[in-house]
């Protein structure tokens, strides 16, 4: 019986611990980096930027503003948006946005698959100067040299490009910053280890660059739910391989929470099981026949499953040894061999973190790993139980349109998530009317129950974000939860990034110091391409003292679009509610002790004190002389707000009809 036992444990999990090893050798190869060329690019070749969408209304301006304000030459490419069997303004918002539409409408044939070859078709016939196409998803945000670094990797001799597919760090969940985790090591280890061992990339759908040789050579003929993997799988087979370029990195959201993600993770996982059943032995087959050994190497990089998949599969497989071998129907070495596949598979996650330069919040989200696993077994059940892999479903959106706010005790709150607040601010850019956005905690709560100009700047204040755990709670004791925390110190690094990808111009004013010009250079190390166009910290005053008229010339003269004014609440809230008719940008933001975070002067509290609500202690403790009082006051009167919310829900209550 053992070598019964042997062949059916021991031999799966040999194959385990080879792939287990393949990911792990790619990891160590990933300390590697493949250095940035955009700047060799001679920057001759025109392009043609295809966006393909379906109902992106929310989204697409966004994205078409972020490939507007590309390094590349502007008179070099074209952004042309597929409205692909759109039943919303998608080509409007397009157009409006300053891309070319190409609308197309086929019931009968949807998916991205279909729009990219329909668009593709059109567009090498149409203009016989194209040198290549660019794909670009709807919902991304695309770095400044985008363009550039693909271009560069082309004009040295690569037809077929992959660029880096990162995600939006939209929110703090745990879930998304797994999904963060698990897109840098597929799209940027895997990626960079198998660039520095000489071997091909692997299209991932997003930031993609195609020669028009190729195109026409080998059309687009991919249609199954995984596209991107399929015309990879195409290409090899052909003879192409496809080059990474780790610095063309472009970025998209995740789907908002488990259920909406639930739809997503069926199509991609199960049109890659597919694929893999469908091709690997057709890969094994065409490397022996034609000696190639790069269409073995295309076979053993599909036959690894995900992430998830291969850690359940190492858990089972090892129960199921370790049984098999007390029981003795199995030699003790199966038992090793599963062992070790779970060893390697857990080195390639930290390694590969290492390698891939992974913030800590990263590794902290692996916390998330076991609800997470729980959630993909009901999806591979999904799996299981029938699946169309030619089937095509869109990715989930949040819904549209601005929420209805939230009064919690007297102060309106917009229930918005951290890309929410990011859109309106992106949609007030070129606004002749002033967005004011103020992040409001307890302490702004409780100052308004006094302070009735405070009060009169928050109704009159265009965004008014939740920036503490007491609000998200007292939302929910009322009955309207509020989404997520947005605080202030979370939302300037990320509107940076955004206004650095869009070309929108921030001006700082306040802190202490040089605090001020010190956050200005670590914004600008940190998103290159960054426009900050003044800075300045005027003496300390009050408010009522303050050169409101040098401040307000200082800041015209720079030509700004985002005001962050860091006076500490209420001062600079107040300052910019009493000036907001005469402030020349569209963006103002009151943002505290941003400034000094950036600067390296406050440190931040570690981020699971913020997951969890004890910022406040972290920072009582950084800072007890300051805080103590406020503190102090603010408790206080959380027991009153509390009463307010509860008296406001019970007003709020329908009287039943007799």
């Amino acid at each position: 019986m053992t070598w019964i036992g042997a062949a059916l444990i021991g031999v799966p999990g040999l194959l385990a611990a080879g792939l287990s090893l393949y990911l792990l050798a790619l990891a160590f190869a990933a300390f590697r980096r493949p250095r940035a060329d955009a700047h060799n690019a001679t920057m001759r070749s025109r392009l043609a930027v295809l966006v393909p969408a379906h109902n992106e209304e929310q989204l697409i301006a966004r994205c078409v503003e972020s490939l507007r304000s590309q390094s590349y030459p502007r008179h070099l490419y074209r952004i042309v948006v597929v409205a692909d069997n759109c039943t919303d303004a998608t080509a409007v918002a397009a157009l409006n946005a300053g891309a070319e539409v190409m609308a197309r409408h086929d019931l009968s044939a949807q998916g991205k698959g279909r729009a990219l070859r329909w668009s593709m078709d059109r567009l090498l016939t149409s203009d016989p100067d194209l040198d290549a196409v660019v794909v670009v998803d709807a919902d991304s945000i695309a770095d400044p040299d985008l363009l550039s670094s693909l271009a560069a990797c082309f004009e040295a001799g690569h037809e077929v490009v992959q660029g880096e597919y990162l995600v939006l760090a939209e929110d703090g969940s745990l879930r998304t910053r797994l999904g963060e985790l698990a897109f840098l090591l597929f799209h940027r280890v895997r990626l960079s280890g198998r660039a520095a061992l000489g071997m091909p990339a692997s299209l991932v759908g997003n930031g993609m660059l195609f020669g028009r040789s190729t195109l026409l050579a080998h059309p687009w003929a991919a249609y199954t739910s995984v596209e991107d993997l399929e015309y990879s799988l195409n290409l090899r087979e052909a003879g192409v391989r496809p080059a990474y370029a780790a610095h063309a990195r472009v970025r998209g959201p995740m789907a908002p929470g488990y259920r909406a993600g639930s739809g997503q993770r069926v199509r991609w996982e199960g049109g890659r099981l597919y694929l893999a059943r469908t091709r690997i032995l057709r890969l094994v087959k065409a490397a022996a026949s034609r000696r190639d050994p790069s269409l073995l190497d295309a076979a053993v990089d599909l036959a690894v499953p995900p992430l998830a998949a291969f850690a359940l599969i190492d858990v089972a497989g090892l129960g199921l040894a370790a049984a098999a071998s007390a029981l003795r129907i199995a030699p003790g070495w199966v038992v090793a061999t599963w062992a070790f596949a779970i060893v390697a598979l857990a080195g390639f996650v930290l390694i590969g973190l290492r390698a891939g330069r992974a913030p800590l919040y990263l590794y902290l989200a692996l916390l998330e790993v076991p609800r997470f696993l729980v959630w993909k077994l009901v999806a591979y059940a999904r799996i299981v139980g029938g699946f169309d892999p030619s089937s095509w479903e869109r990715t989930h959106r949040k819904s549209g349109g601005a929420p209805a706010p939230v009064e919690v005790a007297g102060v309106r709150i917009d229930p918005l998530d951290m890309d929410g607040a990011l859109a309106q601010i992106q949609e007030a850019i070129g606004s002749s009317r002033l967005l004011q956005v103020t992040t409001i905690n307890l302490d702004f709560l409780v100052r308004a129950q006094t302070n009735s100009e405070l009060r009169g700047a928050f109704r009159r204040s265009g965004l008014n974000l939740p920036d503490g755990t007491p609000v998200l709670w007292l939302g929910r004791l009322l009955g309207k939860p509020v989404p997520e925390r947005v605080a202030g110190a979370d939302l300037v690094p990320l509107l940076a990034r955004q206004a650095a990808a869009s070309g929108s111009r921030i001006f700082l004013l306040g802190g202490e110091q040089g605090a001020a010009a010190a956050a200005a250079a670590r914004l600008q190390a940190d998103h290159p391409g960054l426009r900050i166009t003044g800075c300045l910290e005027p003496p300390r005053a009050d408010l009522d003292d303050m050169d409101n008229e040098g401040m307000l010339a200082a800041i015209r003269e720079a030509g700004a679009d985002i005001l962050l004014v860091a006076f500490g609440h209420p001062k600079q809230d107040l300052w910019i509610d009493r000036n907001r008719e005469r402030l020349p940008v569209s963006v103002a933001i009151g943002v505290g002790c941003a400034f000094d975070l950036l600067a390296g002067r406050q440190r931040r509290a570690p981020w699971w004190m913020q997951k969890i609500g004890l910022e406040w202690l972290h920072r009582l403790r950084e800072e007890p002389v300051r805080l103590a009082g406020r503190y102090t006051t603010d408790l206080g009167w959380l027991p009153v707000l509390t009463a307010k919310v509860l008296y406001q829900r019970i007003l709020a209550r329908p009287v039943s009809q007799a």
